[in-house]
């Protein structure tokens, strides 16, 4: 009997010279980069030969060549059987929508280029950041957090769940800077400063997701993804089309609850994944959520060939 199974879609991807290579070669997914360049106003490619990296990594950019580039694996796998699930990792979220077939790709990239503008103008306004927090039980961390937010008029608080002991928390910096002073009592295995322009995926961007539902409101879906897990729920879309709209924009400021959506997946039958991108970086999540999954990473037309042929 056929195992059912899960198409991701990383939130990162890469920006060095690597990707050139498979970008120039692989003219499958042609009319995706077509797209992507035109409605954002920029040839990836030529950026990237130029060496701007500063330039590809701002937000709206970057949102667009992670769209790109889980796409491009999308495309690797597309004479395979299709899934009956799908996931996404914040921007990768959209890529997931896409490929369930709720948005054409001209939406999609309008979607992703609206939704990261409203994002920075929001994030602009206060000096803000993310560290990560890696080998903490989630009850110890919010503990401390609690204590040390009593009073806060910015309180620090997780923005990301990716699987047990790995958290993302946000803030303002000065106050994430204390945090890195005091942490130490929890004896993490790490604490890192991630290089992002803000406090993503936390209240500070509230007014940005309340803007980015009112633009939706105005957007097609071509079908309700009730077969796409939402960030926000840990677990699948609502079927009402309104809703879904509102969730999507509190998506903005609400904690990616990846380990939740994963354990949603597994408690309804899926044992399956595949990471459509470049990195491993959910599989790895996935790993450490359950261990008895299997995930496998399609990050080149021939690790999907070699897929298709042994047929997972």
């Amino acid at each position: 009997m056929r195992q059912k199974h899960v198409f991701m879609f990383p939130g990162q991807g890469i920006l060095g010279p690597e990707v050139l290579d498979i970008l120039e070669k692989h003219s499958t997914f042609k009319d995706v980069y077509a797209c992507g360049c035109e409605i954002n106003q920029i040839d990836f490619l030529q950026e990237i030969k130029k060496g701007n990296y500063q330039k590809i990594r701002e937000n709206k950019y970057y949102s667009a060549l992670v769209t790109i580039t889980n796409l491009a694996a999308l495309s690797w796998v597309e004479d395979w059987e299709q899934p009956e699930a799908y996931c996404g990792y914040s921007i990768g979220q959209y890529s997931a929508l896409y490929a369930a077939g709720c948005v054409d790709l001209e939406s999609l990239f309008r979607i992703i280029l609206k939704r990261s503008e409203l994002m920075l103008d929001s994030i602009e306004k206060q000096e803000t950041g993310m560290l990560g927090v890696i080998g903490v039980l989630e009850q110890k961390l919010l503990d401390f957090l609690e204590e040390f937010n009593y009073q806060l008029e910015h309180p620090v608080v997780i923005a990301n769940y990716n699987c047990p002991g790995n958290y993302t928390i946000a803030g303002t910096k000065q106050n994430l800077l204390r945090i890195g002073e005091k942490i130490d009592v929890l004896s993490p295995k790490q604490v890192i400063p991630l290089d992002v322009s803000g406090a993503w995926h936390s209240y500070f961007l509230k007014e940005a997701g309340e803007g980015f539902t009112r633009f939706l409101e105005g957007v097609e879906f071509i079908k309700i993804p009730e077969n796409v897990i939402n960030n926000v729920s840990g677990n699948f879309f609502d079927k009402e089309l309104s809703l879904i709209k509102t969730q999507l924009g509190q998506h903005i400021y609400s904690p990616v609850k990846w380990d939740l959506g994963i354990s949603s997946l597994i408690e309804n039958g899926f044992q399956r994944f595949l990471e459509l991108g470049f990195g491993k970086t959910l599989a790895t999540y996935n790993f450490f959520i359950n261990r008895e999954i299997r995930t496998l990473v399609i990050n080149s037309p021939e690790v999907a060939e070699k897929l298709i042929i042994s047929k997972f």
